[in-house]
């Protein structure tokens, strides 16, 4: 079984094997010896991407769709662990869209400290995947904290508990908070 210190350290590798690619590759074109430490890093990389990328990998994930206890298990501890590596996101914004459709025991659900966690960092694609799905499995307990959370919180956290709370009335509330974000980060960017 993973851990989350496990699932951290195999995102950190991942992270290494992804910079030595890229440190390579500014060179590989400079002679043959280059070009070779280049492809090595290439092959490094391919090779153990399937054992690091998620734990236990493409066969894990797959339960996960499939609603094996183990599969949901392994998703959470991502969630939880909340690595960061080359296509992680895309994986945790996979999880958050599946684990919805997939029996949740009652422990399963009690653990959203995971979706709790998205509110201490910048906000990413996957963030409006946490809210939607948050929306069907979130706990009276967690929009209690949420909502204590956009209270008491430090002014960025709470904007972001503001957000997730809009989800608290449905998808189509939160959609529409999602949107006016969007125009806001677009005026603000593009004046």
């Amino acid at each position: 079984m993973y851990s989350i210190a496990q699932i951290r350290e195999d995102s950190k590798q991942l992270r290494e094997l992804s910079e030595r690619i890229g440190e390579t590759f500014r060179t590989r074109d400079r002679g043959p010896e280059q070009r070779a430490r280049w492809e090595a890093a290439c092959s490094d990389f391919h090779n153990r991407f399937d054992k690091l990328y998620y734990p236990g990998g493409d066969v894990e994930l797959a339960k996960v769709r499939a609603g094996d206890v183990g599969g949901i298990e392994s998703a959470i501890l991502f969630l939880t662990a909340d690595p960061w590596h080359f296509r992680s996101g895309y994986i945790k914004e996979y999880l958050w869209r599946v684990v919805t459709r997939c029996p949740l025991s009652t422990a399963d659900k009690e653990r959203q400290s995971a979706a709790l966690s998205y509110l201490e960092r910048q906000i990413g694609r996957e963030f409006w995947y946490m809210c939607r799905a948050m929306t069907r499995i979130g706990s009276g307990k967690f929009w209690a904290k949420v909502a204590q959370t956009a209270e008491t919180a430090t002014p960025f956290v709470a904007k972001r508990a503001s957000y997730l709370l809009a989800f608290s009335h449905g998808i189509h509330e939160g959609a529409k908070v999602q949107k006016q974000v969007y125009r806001d980060v677009l005026r603000e960017k593009y004046g």
